[in-house]
């Protein structure tokens, strides 16, 4: 079987609006690529079908398949500290609310508890990092009503902030505007938070798509401005720290989903170093943080790593 060929990544200008439009108009070329490659292989390919099926299997003969998917719905409140520059003392305190992969088409469904937690947390800032969707072609319909409890359910003023992830079509973005969220595809904006200003920025997947720009993220950020950078995984922090950001926050690696006792995960999803895996992690003066996800990947099952909804609170302290 022939498989259509990849598009080339385009030359992209030196105007940060024109450049941001060329990678724009690429993603939807990968997704109508991705759309034949699908077709062709009539789904995954063969070589993810029987690692997914083997894994399965192993869980199965171990008797663990049916707890590791009990797992799976279960998230878990988690309250995270991430240190910023003092010179940002009036943020002190300020609570961002990070969600980050759900999935909500694949197997495991958590939706109705994660939403009962979402209920009971204030926050400044709400942030989602990627990966609504698992299979490339769902109906964007299956996806759309679950975003959008799961937006409304968030308990703070303004839209949930969001960049797109590896999973995600890019007429998702056009698809979701009744939704209360703020795709940002490579670019920020300025929004202000306890009489101090926040520049918030997201690029689009560095994973799959490789369509990511953090200079026009970051294009037009205020000298005084704390910057958030939101990415889909912890795959460019050495570009994002080079860009200036204070906070990166990202997801995809589901914190290993599959980790051996003591949360050692086997496996990582993507290239990043051990400890950005899950949780908070330190780039030089850029404090970052990769949240385990609330749903799961290949397999509906999870081990020694739970659904998450986090909860960070930034101190001045550095």
């Amino acid at each position: 079987m022939t498989l259509p060929r990849r598009p080339p990544r385009p030359e992209l200008p030196e105007s940060l609006d024109e450049r941001r439009d060329a990678l724009w108009q690429h993603r939807k070329a990968l997704d109508a690529w991705i759309d034949e490659v699908w077709e062709a292989r009539d789904g995954l390919s063969l070589g993810d079908r029987m690692i997914r099926n083997s894994v399965i299997a192993a869980l199965r003969i171990t008797g663990l398949y049916n707890r590791g998917c009990k797992n799976a719905l279960h998230p878990v409140l988690r309250e995270r500290t991430l240190p910023i520059p003092k010179r940002f003392d009036t943020l002190d305190g300020c609570r961002i609310i990070h969600l980050a992969d759900p999935h909500f088409d694949a197997e495991a469904h958590n939706l109705a508890p994660t939403l009962a937690l979402l209920r009971e947390l204030d926050c400044d800032i709400a942030v989602f990092t990627g990966d609504c969707f698992y299979e490339h072609d769902t109906p964007a319909e299956r996806v759309l009503e679950s975003m959008r409890e799961l937006c409304g359910s968030v308990q703070c003023e303004g839209p949930v902030y969001a960049c797109l992830g590896n999973n995600d079509p890019a007429d998702f973005v056009e698809n979701s505007k009744s939704i209360n969220i703020k795709w940002l595809v490579n670019q920020g904006q300025a929004i202000s938070v306890r009489d101090d200003t926040i520049w918030i920025a997201g690029v689009d997947d560095p994973h799959k798509y490789r369509c990511d720009d953090i200079a026009s993220a970051m294009n037009g950020t205020p000298d005084d401005a704390l910057r958030v950078l939101l990415a889909h995984t912890p795959e460019i922090d050495r570009q994002a720290q080079a860009h200036g950001a204070h906070i990166y926050l990202c997801g995809h690696t589901h914190g290993g989903q599959l980790c051996l006792p003591g949360g050692f995960a086997p496996y990582k999803n993507g290239k990043s170093r051990s400890d950005q895996v899950v949780g908070c992690w330190q780039r030089r003066e850029m404090a970052g943080h990769t949240s385990a996800g609330l749903g799961c990947t290949a397999v509906p099952t999870r081990f020694n790593c739970p659904p998450e909804v986090v909860r960070l609170t930034l101190r001045a302290v550095t």
